[in-house]
């Protein structure tokens, strides 16, 4: 029986919410976040914040997406405030070069204040309260504490206490490495305990570490016996790392990792990662030593290595044996399972190589699969990429090919446009179409296929609508052409073109399929997506800095401001209401910033043209030719694709005279 202490420590627990649930999906239904299921009437993520509340000071829930913030802070605001004051929402660092659970964790180091903390992630739904309060209870005069499996010699690597202090100079040197193994840092802890679990419990620890990684299991594991009272642990059985902690040289891993990350493999730079893994090796610091090593190699290609071929074969060579030799220490402490890691960094550099010893370490990888009863990982690919590489395998360089050429015929006779931005823009809007389809429950191949060509048609013989013809239609044309022998269905093909063709003919239904497309087009043009996007253009089209805010920022304001009113999916208004928000704030800055140096004040107005179409006017102080002051004049017209709202700006003092359109359906309120 482990005993518990009565807690005098302040602790921090983390969840590790930051992933992409992506096998618990299914298809043709919408995109689901596994934390936000139900399990035994209460929502996975509630569960976990409470059983956390009740043993820590602190709780962080570390996600991937801002978005996720907003989300999940509405779950916290249903508890009362003794609970809901305890928990923060943090983001990933995006700075560290690591991912997957190893940028969770060492992200949520800056938002640590205790010296002891907690992780678990937050698809164990049956993971209770005592079986932390225990692994806390032993952590002792251990950096760290992680629960063992003496049968298999298995860890959970996700379900670990810890001390910050000491575990800060390992997670500094991950947060270098583009790696995202959670056992990484079980690997790289000199002084970890490895708490047994019992085997006479074999049955209920099956469940409790079960993750939902798929829904089947939520079924599988309801029904499971409470784990509150019972004793989980077997101190008899576990195992002690305790090695001395080289300070200095860890230090100079990470000042060398810092400065060589993205630099040319000089053979200054390659000479330094031999000799510091040589000092690393021989302070019996092999995970280090091999890591170092690794980044090393995996960063240059093949050629590159080649050219300098001697220290090549010494860095290759010594990778291999560092985590050879890192496999033997776990191999002697029944660890089976980060033997089974280390051998497979050890091939992973053998194959690459092609030397000899990579037959032996695959005999010796299978061997260890079966002792740990390891089983692939069997899911659906949910990636836009691998989806038309199942559907039609050379869609995506026809496309390409189709709209880069006529862009470049296009750039012949306007100078100013001179890169591939339709292209860009086109395989963008077909990414978030793709988003939106999941997230709605839809097929993605018909509305992803229509958002990558619905521009294909914007630039027809190298002209920007130089006919009474519509780009969508164009688009539709060239998507029928495209598509003909694809293999894809008839009824396929028609219902791409028709959500192409409907985005702008009222005359047509705008189906699902066009109402993705519509909303993943608008969305591209919102958020800091948005305006890096805006200000591309702009560069493109010849404006400068204060031009694009003079002629073109009216137009940003009104369809930015608009566009959550007009987006046509769930999805696509969710998105846009926190995306719309970030774009107007940054405008309002930026009009700020220019006011504040004096380099030009400018007056936002609103004006409604009927009911529900409203613009937002971005007009100068006064006239930078005469210091008069701007009118403006509204009316409106039928263009080709739309009926258009037409502002004219004039001063009424000189003849300095400019105007802006609006589309009036990319405003209006929509049914």
């Amino acid at each position: 029986m482990i005993h518990q202490n009565s807690r005098k420590q302040s602790i921090t627990g983390i969840i590790l919410s930051g992933g992409y649930s992506i096998r618990f999906q299914k298809e043709n239904e919408p995109w689901i976040d596994k934390a936000l299921m139900s399990f035994n009437g209460e929502v996975i993520l509630k569960k976990t914040i409470r059983m956390l509340s009740n043993l820590c000071d602190k709780i962080i829930i570390m996600v991937k997406f801002e978005d996720s913030k907003s989300i999940y802070q509405a779950f916290i605001d249903e508890f009362p405030e003794n609970i809901k004051s305890k928990v923060i929402i943090a983001k990933d660092n995006n700075r560290f070069l690591c991912n997957g659970p190893t940028l969770g964790i060492v992200s949520s180091f800056n938002f640590i204040e205790s010296e002891t903390a907690l992780v678990v992630p937050v698809d164990l739904p049956l993971l209770s309260e005592k079986i932390l309060a225990d692994l806390l209870s032993q952590l002792k005069n251990s950096s760290m504490i992680v629960p063992y499996w003496t049968v298999t010699g298995k860890i959970e690597p996700l379900v670990f206490a810890f001390k910050l202090k000491p575990v800060q100079i390992f997670a500094k040197i991950l947060s270098q490495i583009k790696r995202s193994r959670a056992d990484d840092l079980h690997r790289a802890i000199l002084n970890i305990k490895f708490l047994a679990l019992s085997s006479d419990q074999a049955k209920e620890l099956d469940n409790i570490f079960t993750s939902i990684n798929d829904r089947t299991k939520l079924v599988k594991i309801s029904d499971a016996k409470d784990s509150q009272t019972r004793e989980f642990f077997d101190l008899t059985n576990s195992q002690t790392v305790s090695e001395q902690v080289n300070e200095d040289l860890l230090a100079q891993v990470e000042i060398f990792l810092v400065k060589s990350n993205f630099m040319k493999p000089e053979k200054k730079i390659l000479s330094q990662a031999l000799e510091l893994s040589k000092e690393l090796i021989n302070q019996q610091l092999f995970f280090f030593a091999g890591i170092l090593l690794f980044n090393v190699i995996s960063k240059f290609a093949l050629e590159e290595m080649n050219s300098k071929e001697d220290i090549r074969t010494q860095m290759v060579e010594l990778c291999v044996k560092s985590f050879w030799q890192e496999a033997t220490q776990w191999q002697n402490r029944g660890i089976r399972f980060l033997e089974f890691h280390s051998l497979s960094d050890a091939y992973v550099i053998a194959k690459m190589f092609n030397l000899e010893n990579q037959k032996e370490l695959e005999k010796k990888i299978t061997k260890l699969k079966e002792l740990l009863d390891l089983k692939k990982k069997k899911h659906h690919e949910y990636s836009l990429d691998a989806m038309l590489e199942s559907e039609i395998p050379l869609f995506l360089d026809q496309a390409m090919e189709i709209i880069q050429e006529s862009e470049k015929a296009f750039n012949e006779d306007t100078p100013t446009f001179t890169t591939n931005f339709l292209w860009d823009h086109s395989f963008r809007v077909g990414k978030i179409a793709y988003k939106i389809a999941l997230n709605e429950g839809i097929n993605p191949l018909v509305p992803t296929i229509a958002a990558i060509l619905h521009d294909a048609g914007k630039f027809v013989f190298g002209k920007y609508h130089d006919d009474d013809v519509t780009e969508e239609e164009h688009s539709s044309s060239i998507a029928q052409k495209l598509l003909a022998n694809s293999g894809l269905s008839k009824n396929d093909i028609e219902a791409i073109k028709t959500a192409i063709y409907a985005l702008y003919n009222e005359k047509l239904d705008c189906n699902i399929n066009c109402k993705i497309v519509h909303d993943a087009d608008r969305l591209e043009k919102l958020g800091p997506l948005g305006i890096a996007n805006f200000f591309t253009k702009m560069t493109l089209r010849g404006a400068n800095l204060s031009s694009s805010i003079l002629k073109n920022l009216s137009r940003e304001l009104t369809y930015t401001a608009a566009a959550p009113k007009t987006m046509l999916t769930k999805t696509g208004k969710e998105l846009a209401q926190t995306r719309s928000q970030k774009a107007l704030l940054y405008f309002d800055e930026l009009l700020e910033e220019f006011a504040y140096y004096d380099l030009g004040r400018f007056q936002v107005k609103e004006f409604e043209i009927d009911t529900n179409q409203k613009v937002t006017l971005v007009i100068p102080e006064k006239c930078h030719k005469c210091n008069g002051e701007y009118s403006v004049q509204l009316s409106k017209d039928m263009g080709i694709k739309c009926e258009k709202v037409i502002v004219n700006y004039s001063c009424n003092k000189c003849e300095q005279k400019y105007k802006t359109e609006f589309c009036l359906p990319l405003i209006s309120q929509k049914n």
